[in-house]
Order: structure tokens, then sequence, then C-alpha cells
């Protein structure tokens, strides 16, 4: 079996970057019942945690090999950027402060999210990253 997986966030600057934007605007709970992301970009970005998985589902034999490449976030900025406040750390929080009632697309909140994302994205070929 071959798989990817992304490594932690802090390694994934677009990613932690949106989500670092994100939560000067909204809060991000320390505990919460409401359902997370689960498995997303970054779940499997432990080799502990995946090895773990994987032994647990039967597989023997198991080895893990980085592989750094380039990956392409949409087609354009805003797809781009779109992608990054979809999933991961900052899609997570976005979600959860609208489904608190604390963000809606297109309110006070969530714009001041989007602006800046885009404007740290653009000079560093977010699209192509």
């Amino acid at each position: 079996m071959a798989t990817s997986a992304r490594g932690r966030k802090a390694e994934n600057p677009y990613f932690y970057r949106a989500e670092q934007i994100a939560e000067r605007w909204l809060s991000h709970p320390d505990q919460t019942d409401e359902p997370t992301c689960g498995p997303g970009p970054f779940s499997m970005s432990n080799a502990d945690t995946t090895s773990g998985v994987l032994k647990a589902a039967g597989f023997e034999e198991i080895s893990l090999t980085r592989c750094d490449l380039p990956i392409m976030l949409g087609e354009d900025l805003d797809r781009a950027v779109g992608m990054v406040t979809s999933i991961g750390p900052a899609g997570e929080l976005i979600r959860i402060n609208k489904e608190r009632g604390a963000a809606k697309r297109g309110d006070r909140r969530q714009d001041p999210i989007l602006f800046p994302v885009r404007r740290s994205a653009a000079p560093a070929g977010f699209a192509a990253g």
C-alpha cells in the first residue's frame, strides 16, 4: 500500500499561516463536544501515529519514507485561499466558530481572515505551492 500525508502544520506554511490569521478574529476552543475535522490534511503527520493506525489495521512490515514535494493548492489564488480556509486548521476554526454562530461567510468576522490570507499568499506564488 502507498499513501501520502502532509507533514506537521508548521512545515506547511500556507495552512499554518491561514490558521494564525484566523486566530486573530476567532476563538480556538480548548475543549468542545462538537466534532472536529477528524481525518484531515495533518492527521497522519506523526510517524508513530501513522504506524500505529496501520499496525492496528493489520499491516505488517510498515515502512514510512519522508518525501517533500510541492502541492498545488488551487488553480488560482482565490481557489488556493478557499482551500486553506476550508480544510486544515483554519478551516476547522472557521467551521467551529460558524457552528457556534460566531462566524458566517461574508460577515465582518470572516472577511478579515480571507483578505490577509490572500495578501500573505500572493507574493509567494500560493496557487503553485
